[in-house]
């Protein structure tokens, strides 16, 4: 999804909208890599590599509540199985783009670039701003799916997760956690460095233009 976001921009060719796909390819890229190094501590805790079961997610969904005597067993959450599930769920706000995180800042940013400055839009900009928004929508509904199933339908045993581990995870959603607060200063960077990229013409000047000739040395002063 965030690769094809980035690719849609860069085909639509514009402008205004590549300061937005610039911040939105941060963001996506640290959030997908903590995405998937918390993926390999949930398999590890669920004692295999396999995708998450299939099925139906409450057992008890066609059951009257009231007719069950068996009494309800409470059960402890572990740390490492709350600090996953909640890292889990801070990657799929930030996979999905939702406000106020930066990747949201960067979509949005996206789609207000892809609008012209005067006139109306033409029909493929909205195609595209309707595949972004169904896009976030879409991923929204099958993570969170996949979080219902893995952490409250499933018993996860606590993994071993050392302190290199957790800290690669945490660094990675710190960093996004940081483009939100700091979003003005990278957007401004961003906005210059999209502007560089669409005026080649003076990288290529200096690329191929030859350096000017050494000036000649001075002739020795000659002895009397």
């Amino acid at each position: 999804m965030s690769s094809g976001t980035l690719l849609a921009v860069i085909g639509a060719g514009a402008e205004r909208a590549l300061p937005g796909a610039l911040f939105y390819l941060i963001a996506s890229t640290l959030a997908a890599s903590a995405f998937f190094l918390l993926i390999e501590l949930i398999n590890r805790a669920r004692g295999t590599t396999a995708p998450a079961e299939t099925g139906a997610v409450f057992d008890d969904e066609y059951r009257d509540p009231y007719e069950d005597d068996a009494q309800e067993v409470r059960f402890l959450i572990p740390a490492t199985i709350g600090l996953l599930s909640g890292a889990f769920l801070l990657s799929t706000l930030l996979l999905a783009s939702m406000p106020p995180l930066p990747t949201f800042i960067g979509k949005f940013a996206i789609m207000a670039g892809l609008m012209p400055e005067t006139g109306n839009a033409p029909f493929s900009t909205w195609v595209l701003i309707g595949a972004l928004t169904f896009s976030s929508l879409a991923t929204l509904l099958a993570l969170t799916r996949i979080g219902i199933e893995v952490f409250w339908a499933s018993t996860l045993s606590p993994p071993q997760m050392r302190a290199p581990e957790g800290a690669a995870i945490g660094a990675l959603l710190a960093g996004c956690l940081l483009l939100t607060v700091f979003g003005g200063p990278a957007t401004r960077y961003l906005a210059a460095t999209a502007a560089w990229l669409h005026s080649p013409g003076d990288y290529i000047h200096a690329v191929l233009t030859p350096p000017p000739a050494p000036a000649p040395a001075p002739l020795a002063e000659q002895a009397p």
